[in-house]
């Protein structure tokens, strides 16, 4: 697990994978268990080059939110939405 952010009363445990590939099943085992080991209340796994879809079932099943970020629009796009669809101006 790379960071655990505190978002509005919530901690979110954090993994960024950079790949070549497909990230599979062990990227999202890896923040599963950060964020149970940290108590974290979501868990989230960002990439630049999509799931597997055996990546896509456990995180369904474990409830790890995936984001892609193809590029750093599209991640603030997907971050908008993992945080419930807020505009993040930079302030806190």
């Amino acid at each position: 697990m790379d960071l655990i952010v505190a978002y509005q009363g919530r901690d979110i445990a954090i993994q960024v994978k950079r790949s070549v590939s497909p990230v599979g099943i062990q990227g999202v085992q890896e923040v599963a268990a950060g964020a149970r080991h940290y108590a974290c209340d979501e868990a989230a796994l960002i990439c630049d080059t999509g799931f597997t879809k055996s990546a896509e079932g456990l995180a369904a099943t474990t409830g790890v939110h995936l984001i892609i970020a193809a590029d750093s629009v599209h991640l603030e796009q997907q971050v908008e939405s993992f945080l419930g669809g807020e505009k993040r101006t930079g302030k806190r």
